[in-house]
């Protein structure tokens, strides 16, 4: 897609994850899922910085008129920081989601990378170009 960071990863369920420092990633999600869910109205952190996490652990809720979609991640790692702007207004999630960071994490390997989807993958499989 067009516009969207070379440099960026997808989980298999919209999220991705942008390198910042050696095993740092900015978090956040696709325009893919703000399409699906059409509108988010509010997020819930879950985890907050310090905080470590599981596989499949859920990080964030974030609510729709009639969906939540929780954000998890393939692999263990620690909140590193929280985007409490997006908190207080979700307008940014829904306007620019590709842009608009919602976590930032820290890996405990970036061997975690082997199990996510490059850009041109992710958006071959939800059928965007």
């Amino acid at each position: 897609m067009e516009g969207v960071d070379e440099n960026i990863f997808f989980t298999d369920e919209g999220v991705w994850l942008k390198p910042i420092a050696e095993k740092k990633f900015k978090v956040g999600i696709s325009d893919y899922l703000v399409d699906k869910y059409k509108e988010f109205l509010y997020i819930e952190f879950k985890k907050g910085p310090g905080e470590e996490f599981s596989e499949g652990e859920v990080l964030a809720s974030l609510e729709s008129l009639k969906h939540v979609f929780d954000l998890t991640l393939p692999f263990r790692g620690r909140v590193v920081g929280v985007n409490k702007n997006v908190e207080k207004d979700v307008v940014a999630i829904n306007e620019k989601p590709m842009d608009t960071w919602l976590l930032e994490i820290e890996v405990m390997s970036e061997a975690v990378l082997k199990n996510l989807l490059t850009k041109n993958r992710f958006y071959e499989i939800v059928g965007k170009k």
